[in-house]
């Protein structure tokens, strides 16, 4: 007889939770899902307590720094002794799993990811106690699980839970915080612009989502904005689509909605490639913007991305293409304003203006000017020599003689990510190597975009070795001012095809 063999899943699985991938923000909605459910579960119990019988889910986080505590306060409908057992009881789903507490994971996993001691105390509507239980990770991993619970008396009308982390993987920066407060007021815009949630940071103003989108109008004046509903694979999928009057790539891109939880959206929208392509900042990724809602479709227990099954993804993809084929084709154009003598289009400026800011105000572009370390000048010196040595004395894409010289341009294919974008040697002739594996080059789209770099890159180039040729000390103002007479000069632009109006 052949012997049984059981699956057993042992207590230190616990300890696993602090490598899942998450972020910050995906980590702390869990228990914003978790706060946001509770209340709507339980809306006319609260509504019938409240003042003014219009209860509000307020949900209070706070960071203490000195002492690493991350701690989650909420006003929903609060947890019973049986309530909290089952809540912390491993993959156990909740009674009702249509809304956004669904796996019986989330409450665990974060709390894991985040630190390795917690605790929750909760008092739920209608009891007379509060009852409090503390998680050491360790302990649990290594076997203990009685957890023994607290009990005080409180009054029958109070409702609240609160979630206190310590002894934390990851402190939370000043730059955490700030990304983790954008990306949760986008993610619950639903909660918070139908007003039954407020979400406050560090006793801060209250989370806002800016729902004033200006788009773009027809001859009539009609705006470029749209609502669909239809059935995909049996699954409803509804929403809006527009196009904006002045974007920015942090504003576009369609936002997937689940259940009133967003669960892919700005600043990092969901950009169907078939529709946007493939890491591209054109006009039509920084203008055409959707939210679409898909309740009855699967989502990933890091609720970070919609699961598809089989065609789903693709057949989703279709039906926007091929609907609002109008709507890509009015967010791909530039308009010429009239009355406008040359120079670049007043929407253009504007959308080029909002990306700036997006971009210079984003954690990335803080984090580069305030973590980076500025390298000693030899090393400097020595990776801009790699750069040009890849390519020489190999045959260059691109010779012009300048004067008694030549410039000599190469797209150097071989270098790593992690190379400069471009280097020059102007000992003699002016050498120009242009790293074509840099995420930059890899960002570029469209003839006159390449243009336009590769001109910056040589003038640059051309403009040190003007330089090197005047004796005495040289100044960064001196290189500017050469390249501010090359970027006067009228020498043409590149005209793409399919775009006659750019």
């Amino acid at each position: 007889m052949t012997q049984k063999i059981e699956l057993e899943v042992g207590p230190d699985i616990i300890r696993s939770y602090k490598r899942l991938g998450y972020r910050a923000w995906y980590a702390l909605a869990e228990f914003l899902d978790n706060s946001t459910q509770s209340f709507f579960d339980h809306r006319d119990e609260l509504n019938k307590a409240a003042a003014d019988g219009v209860a509000t889910c307020e949900i209070a986080v706070s960071y203490d720094k000195k002492h690493k505590l991350l701690r989650i306060h909420d006003t929903a409908m609060g947890m019973s002794r049986s309530e909290l057992a089952n809540a912390l009881k491993l993959g156990k789903p909740p009674a009702k799993t249509d809304g956004r507490s669904e796996f019986g994971l989330g409450l665990k996993t974060a709390a894991c990811w985040f630190g390795d001691a917690w605790k929750i105390t909760s008092k739920r509507l209608g009891e007379d106690y509060e009852i409090e239980v503390e998680v050491n990770v360790e302990r649990v991993a290594a076997g203990n699980l009685n957890l023994n619970p607290v009990e005080r008396p409180k009054a029958k009308d109070l409702h609240y839970t609160t979630v206190e982390i310590s002894k934390m993987h990851r402190p939370l920066h000043h730059q955490t915080i700030k990304s983790m407060k954008t990306y949760l007021q986008s993610m619950y815009r639903v909660d918070i612009r139908n007003g039954t949630l407020v979400i406050t940071f560090q006793g801060g103003e209250p989370l806002a989502w800016d729902d004033e989108l200006n788009f773009i109008v027809d001859r009539e004046g009609t705006p470029y904005k749209k609502d669909f509903d239809e059935a995909i694979e049996g699954k409803r999928v509804h929403g809006w689509i527009g196009v904006l009057q002045g974007g920015a790539r942090r504003k576009a891109g369609f936002a997937q909605i689940r259940r009133g939880r967003v669960i892919q959206g700005q600043p990092e929208a969901w950009r169907p490639e078939n529709i946007f392509g493939i890491n591209r900042n054109n006009l039509l990724n920084q203008r055409l913007i959707g939210e679409i809602n898909l309740d009855e479709f699967g989502v990933s227990h890091t609720k970070d991305a919609i699961l598809w099954h089989g065609d789903e993804e693709s057949k989703v993809q279709e039906f926007l293409a091929t609907t609002f084929g109008d709507y890509i084709e009015q967010a791909n154009k530039t308009y010429k304003s009239q009355g406008e003598a040359g120079g670049p289009k007043s929407a253009d400026v504007q959308v080029a203006m909002n990306e700036l800011k997006n971009r210079l105000e984003s954690p990335d572009f803080v984090d580069a000017i305030e973590l980076t370390e500025i390298p000693s000048e030899d090393v400097i010196k020595d990776s801009n020599q790699h750069v040009v040595d890849a390519v020489s004395p190999g045959d260059p894409d691109l010779t012009v003689k300048l004067g008694p010289n030549e410039v000599r341009v190469y797209l150097a294919h071989d270098l790593s990510p992690q190379d400069p974008y471009f280097a020059s040697d102007t000992a003699g002739d002016v050498i120009v190597s242009i790293n074509c594996n840099h995420v930059h080059w890899q960002r570029i789209d469209g003839a006159d975009s390449v243009l336009r770099y590769l001109l910056e890159c040589v003038y640059d180039a051309v403009a040190e070795w003007k330089c090197s040729k005047k004796s005495g000390a040289i100044s960064h103002d001196t290189i500017k001012w050469i390249k501010d007479g090359l970027l006067r000069l009228d020498i043409g632009s590149v005209e793409e095809d399919g775009d006659p109006e750019s």
